[in-house]
């Protein structure tokens, strides 16, 4: 504290004696940096590995620009409004912490990835819809409107890292906040001041709200003082108005995505009429995997789809492996609500260095809910299906996204698409007779991937729609007869995976593959989700609550085969935890094949929000380690187990038992046991249901 005050006297002194010569110089800084940026942003385009033909293509600083060129998207359909006074929230916060709050945060240099020495204030005032950058002495740097801040974006590994992309600025900016309730406050209020944007708060949205009619305008009226201090002058007045926040009384927005995936042989793309037969327009997000994509011609495939689609669609992300590529495209009026975009990549082919084979994942957010689609391209030819659960293992083990340690399966849902190459365990002549009769139900009992999951090797706790198509594979190539040339097994080598969180919204409601698509010897494989994504809690213009945090008790293992735990430990994550990560504590316990944990070393997990409401949708996800074998970075293997718990029953009830998969690889590896229950830091007890104790298995 004494350190920071003296920098804070220092840097009173330095802004006074250099104030004219950083207004001179200011304009150049931001020049480099934005060059810098640039050079930078080049030099993650141009990543090559292996042997070239291999590099990552991200949303880029021109993305960015275009981005910033596209009209922001109103809400038009709030037409009931819900009037409150600022009396009624509450006075666990003065009138300026609700219109005009102010966040100190230390700037963060993306160029030089150090952070700065000047504290800087960010000012979001609701008042008048205008987000200020203010410096120590509260002088107004910049300013900017609120619909002006196009993205928000939090930080998986750094729980108080935000990075704010705001139009008509052509760099970004990375704020480090105190801590993480800081961020969060930040990030909620950032959200709500935009007119865009519809928030989940039951409590602003009162009792004018229903189902039919669930969106409601917001407005809290009431007066502050406001200060506006500029070099010149400062002006000071008491200032009535009111705060304007779309929210919404239920929590979801239902969204469709297309998951496609086409082994295009090398060969150039159709006319894009005949594109119809595979990609149906109108979903919300479109995810296109292509194996074998390397093929002479003039043609951008990112532009051919972009064209296909229209203007009213923008590329997210694009990632090329070899011949493997994963193009996400998205509406561009939901772009704003589309944060946290990572790339990963795992090629698979000879000694795992070339990408002919191999899998690329792209993550993100769509509201608070998480999404991670895969695309791969497996070991080819019948005999190798040992080898493609190889590369299954590899891929999920491998791609870095999201929360480091934590698999693929920390996302809300997971897509698992591409060109698998599992086979039918059949002969050739034997098939052709049966898709003459159009018998798919005999084949698919022979199906490999459907029997390598039987036995549990691969993809346990996944899900696929039933087949009711062709085999996708092999065909000749200009027509949609099955090849005589090497009497290749027709086989549905092209398929569609994915899984889900408990109790969490997705239908599949369509999964078929193009015949009219002729170009090469697969035919492309599409498959259509209906999906319920959880709009963005917005509790910080809520009565207080009383705190409360998570408990759990009776936690053991069972089975695990295999190796023995040395020093067993789990970590627990979950964004309704208020840090980000909680671990059992070290104590000396029996060496276990399937270890207990006492609830002595067990952490309670405190919650950054009280709401039931608002717990009723979140999961905590625990992780089960071996602490002996993690002192060793370069081995994986100290990471046993992964687990995802749905806190909706513990919200009705006062105690629950569970009993839960741990899964690792795409693997069930054992289950884990214990009783869960939400407590208040008062001591007080909440009424939830019935006192008898509710168990729940998955």
């Amino acid at each position: 504290e004494q350190q920071e005050e003296e920098e804070e006297e220092e840097e009173t002194e330095m802004e006074t004696e250099v104030e004219e010569e950083d207004e001179e110089t200011e304009a150049d800084t931001e020049e480099e940096y934005e060059k810098g940026e640039e050079e930078e942003i080049m030099n993650e385009e141009e990543q090559i590995n292996g042997e070239g033909k291999s590099k990552v293509i991200n949303v880029s600083s021109e993305e960015i620009k275009k981005r910033m060129k596209q009209p922001r998207h109103t809400i038009s359909n709030v037409i009931i409004s819900n009037e409150i006074k600022m009396e009624e929230l509450g006075d666990h916060r003065t009138p300026d912490e609700y219109f005009t709050p102010s966040f100190r945060v230390t700037k963060f240099d993306a160029r030089s990835k150090l952070l700065s020495k000047k504290s800087r204030i960010w000012q979001l005032d609701f008042l008048n819809r205008l987000v200020r950058n203010l410096n120590t002495k509260l002088v107004i740097r910049k300013e900017h409107p609120a619909d002006n801040l196009l993205l928000i974006t939090e930080h998986y590994n750094n729980r108080s890292k935000l990075t704010l992309t705001i139009a008509g600025v052509d760099h970004q900016y990375e704020l480090l906040f105190k801590d993480y309730q800081a961020r969060r406050d930040f990030y909620q209020l950032a959200q709500a001041i935009r007119q865009n944007s519809i928030m989940w708060s039951p409590f602003l949205a009162g009792k004018k709200a229903s189902i039919e009619k669930p969106l409601i305008l917001a407005r809290i009226s009431g007066s502050c003082l406001c200060v506006k201090k500029t070099k010149q002058k400062v002006e000071s007045k008491q200032v009535h108005g009111h705060a304007n926040i779309n929210v919404s009384k239920t929590p979801h927005e239902d969204i469709s995505i297309f998951v496609g995936t086409w082994n295009m042989g090398n060969a150039g793309p159709p006319e894009s009429g005949k594109l119809k037969d595979w990609i149906p327009l109108g979903c919300d997000i479109y995810s296109i995997s292509l194996q074998e994509a390397e093929f002479k011609g003039d043609h951008s495939l990112p532009g051919y789809f972009q064209g296909y689609l229209g203007e009213s669609y923008q590329m997210l992300s694009t990632n090329v492996l070899w011949g493997i590529r994963v193009i996400i495209f998205a509406k561009v009026s939901n772009m704003s609500k589309i944060t946290c975009v990572h790339t990963s990549q795992k090629p698979t082919g000879f000694m795992n260095i070339c990408g002919n084979k191999g899998g690329i994942g792209v993550a993100f957010k769509y509201n608070e809910t998480s999404f991670c689609f895969i695309g791969s391209h497996l070991a080819a030819r019948e005999e190798r299906c040992e080898q493609r659960n190889m590369n299954i293992y590899e891929i999920s083990q491998s791609l870095n996204l999201g929360i480091k340690d934590l698999d693929i399966t920390q996302f809300h849902h997971v897509f698992w698409c591409g060109d698998l190459n599992y086979r039918v365990d059949m002969p050739y002549k034997g098939t052709v007779a049966l898709l003459k009769e159009k018998n798919v139900e005999a084949m698919t009992e022979n199906d490999q991937l459907m029997k390598e999951r039987k036995k549990g090797n691969i993809y346990q706790g996944w899900n696929e729609g039933e087949i009711k198509f062709l085999p996708t594979y092999k065909y000749e190539i200009g027509s949609r007869v099955y090849a005589e040339h090497k009497f290749r097994t027709p086989s549905w080598t092209d398929r569609v995976l994915w899984r889900s969180f408990p109790n969490c919204h997705l239908v599949q409601t369509d999964y078929n593959c193009a015949n009219d698509i002729t170009t090469s010897d697969h035919s492309p494989v599409r498959s259509i989700f209906n999906v319920s994504t959880q709009l963005p809690y917005f509790n910080y213009f809520s009565p207080k609550e009383p705190e409360r945090y998570l408990e759990f008790s009776e936690v053991y293992v069972t089975g695990r085969s295999g190796t023995v735990i040395k020093k067993p430990i789990l970590q627990f994550y979950g964004s309704c935890l208020l840090e980000p990560v909680y671990r059992t504590t070290k104590k000396k316990a029996p060496k276990l094949m399937n270890p207990e944990f006492s609830d002595s070393v067990l952490p309670e997990l405190t919650l950054h929000t009280s709401s039931f409401e608002y717990l009723k949708q979140q999961h905590v996800i625990i992780l089960l380690k071996d602490a002996q074998k993690s002192k060793d970075k370069n081995q994986n293997d100290h990471l046993l187990g992964q687990a995802v718990i749905s806190l909706r029953d513990a919200c009705s009830s006062p105690m629950s038992t569970f009993k839960v998969s741990l899964t690792a690889l795409t693997k069930n590896v054992g289950f884990l046991h214990g009783q869960l229950r939400i407590r208040r830091r008062d001591g007080l007890a909440d009424m939830l249901g019935t006192e008898k104790p509710k168990s729940f298995a998955l």
